[in-house]
């Protein structure tokens, strides 16, 4: 963005409608993307091209004296820095005898989030920029469970934490059609993080797959898990999965894992049947439950399926 320097700071010069023509002082016109941990580089420049060397740049937050980098008398000044930025800045230099001093922020954090001014003074000429920097945060793999009966089907929730800004989420058939939520909450927690649980009643004689999705808009990612609805339950079954390093088969009282030859890479898809536990057949890339609508009851239905969300 450009400014025309209008805007008063509390120091102490005249400024005259000439002076404005001096230079101008350019950003991207669309918001910096990044994520937290990343690192964020905001582009900032003069027009006409000039060195900047021996001028302020001053970059702040909010006001003129919210210093995030500070750049005076051809040096880098931190006395003014605010304590959140201390040692995370870098102004590049590599382009200040062409008026380009972009700004780089290490171990970006949520809080960081917002709009920048880049601003140039020279004697008694200033001009600045407004940049937006979005910071973004991918959250957990959707954790699916069973909350028991609900309008004579039952009720399965989908929750993530961890995502910024506002996630997503919806259900989705094997067809990857659309499916209407029963209910969808958003939370904000105490880390400025977004929780998001959405759920759906399915019939006990479903029998299919049914998949989470959770998407940062912001970026345009998102985290898939899938389960099978098991419509039909045999009176001895195994539960199977299977990771690089483990096959684990659980039967209704216990749950037993063994060592085994190093499957595919690919977290399979996990399904319940008699016999041998052994690699399943079918696979996919995403996270993965069975379910098992046998009319046995809600606590049963609970306890047999976070046993496969915990492990």
């Amino acid at each position: 963005s450009v400014s025309t320097g209008a805007a008063l700071y509390p120091h102490s010069f005249c400024l005259h409608p000439a002076h404005f023509s001096q230079f101008t002082v350019t950003g991207p016109d669309h918001p910096i993307t990044t994520s937290v941990g990343g690192e964020a580089v905001l582009p900032c420049h003069l027009s006409p091209r000039m060195s900047a060397e021996n001028m302020e740049v001053r970059w702040f937050r909010f006001q003129y004296h919210s210093v995030v980098h500070l750049y005076q008398e051809g040096q880098d000044k931190y006395e003014e820095q605010m304590l959140e930025y201390r040692g995370r800045t870098e102004l590049l230099k590599d382009g200040i005898t062409n008026g380009s001093v972009s700004l780089r922020i290490y171990q970006v954090q949520l809080s960081d989030h917002g709009q920048y001014t880049c601003f140039f003074q020279y004697g008694i000429f200033y001009e600045e920029a407004i940049l937006e920097l979005m910071v973004s945060a991918i959250g957990s793999d959707p954790h699916i469970s069973v909350d028991g009966h609900q309008d004579g089907g039952i009720r399965i929730v989908c929750q993530s934490a961890g995502w910024h800004p506002e996630p997503e989420a919806q259900w989705r058939d094997h067809h990857g059609q659309l499916l209407s939520s029963a209910s969808e909450k958003i939370s904000k927690e105490t880390n400025g993080l977004f929780r998001t649980q959405i759920s759906i009643v399915i019939t006990e004689d479903s029998n299919q797959n049914l998949s989470c999705f959770v998407r940062n808009p912001l970026i345009n990612q998102e985290k898939i898990s899938t389960v099978f609805i098991a419509g039909q339950c045999p009176s001895t079954l195994h539960w199977e999965w299977c990771d690089p390093t483990l096959i684990g088969h659980a039967e209704w009282g216990a749950t037993i894992f063994k060592r085994a030859p190093p499957c595919p890479h690919q977290v399979p898809f996990l399904k319940a049947r008699r016999g041998r536990a052994a690699c399943p057949i079918r696979y996919q890339t995403k996270p993965h439950v069975v379910l098992s609508q046998c009319r046995i009851g809600d606590k049963g239905l609970k306890q047999r399926t976070n046993r496969f969300n915990t492990r």
